[in-house]
């Protein structure tokens, strides 16, 4: 909330505070040093593989549900390769569109054991200011459906508010 002066404060909301747990975390865009902080992004980065997936061929609806709303890996897996040696560049241009012009989604992993976009580093304030264009890409729809229709198990933090839309991972 701006504060008159320029800075911002943040404001305590007992009413959201109910639905939130430890270790959850909120991107709000332009929060200074909490913005900046970047790291792999996991489960985040199946967003707009998602959709650059659906946009390269129709037919790649069918792992949406279980890549999002279920957080699997291997439906997310299939989004990724179902776009072949484009991948990269077909999600890096999701990120252009949803408004991160500094991200870059590599084809090769950094290690044997895990999913090559998903130890992409993005920072908070990017994957905010992506998710709040996130209705302006052009074949967001499956998508942001499943990311308001999360499994049991993902419902936690943002996921206990009604009608939340959003990407988390894994619980537990």
């Amino acid at each position: 909330m701006a504060a008159g002066d320029g800075t911002f404060q943040v404001v305590h909301n007992d009413a959201l505070s109910e639905f939130l747990v430890d270790n959850t975390a909120v991107a709000v865009d332009s929060m200074g040093e909490y913005g900046s902080y970047t790291a792999p992004a996991w489960s985040t980065t199946k967003v707009p593989v998602a959709i650059a997936a659906v946009r390269n061929d129709p037919n790649a609806v069918a792992y949406i549900d279980e890549a999002i709303a279920a957080s699997d890996n291997d439906a997310a897996e299939a989004l990724w390769n179902s776009m072949g040696s484009r991948a990269d560049v077909l999600t890096n241009q999701i990120l252009r569109e949803g408004g991160d012009y500094t991200r870059v989604f590599h084809a090769g992993s950094l290690s044997d054991d895990s999913l090559a976009f998903g130890e992409t580093p993005w920072n908070l304030s990017d994957q905010a200011r992506f998710a709040s264009n996130l209705r302006c890409i052009a074949d967001h729809q499956s998508v942001v459906n499943a990311m308001a229709a999360l499994n049991n198990g993902h419902d936690y933090g943002l996921g206990l508010i009604p009608g939340a839309i959003f990407k988390g991972g894994w619980s537990g």
